[in-house]
């Protein structure tokens, strides 16, 4: 019985470290994105791709700043087109 305890117990120390290196690691990310807005960087998410045309690709983006970007890149001529639009609808 004394073999099971210890082993839960060394399993529950090892579950908590596991928790603190994850939240070390989530804090030093957030505060790294953070740094980016701060000197100007656009921050955002892939909601979906548009289209994949022979060399061109499209994405639909969502920043923090609530704006929708789409994104084209161009693997032809190595070009990077960012459209900004940001649409507010009311109900």
């Amino acid at each position: 019985m004394d073999e099971i305890c210890d082993f839960v117990f060394k399993s529950q120390i090892a579950v908590r470290e596991n928790l603190r290196a994850s939240k070390k690691e989530f804090n030093k990310t957030e505060d790294d994105l953070k740094s980016l807005q701060s000197v100007g960087q656009i921050i955002g998410e892939v909601l979906r791709p548009l289209d994949n045309e022979r060399c061109n690709s499209s994405f639909l983006l969502h920043a923090i700043s609530s704006c929708k970007f789409i994104l084209i890149i161009s693997t032809a001529t190595f070009r990077l087109s960012l459209w900004i639009t940001c649409v507010t609808g009311m109900l």
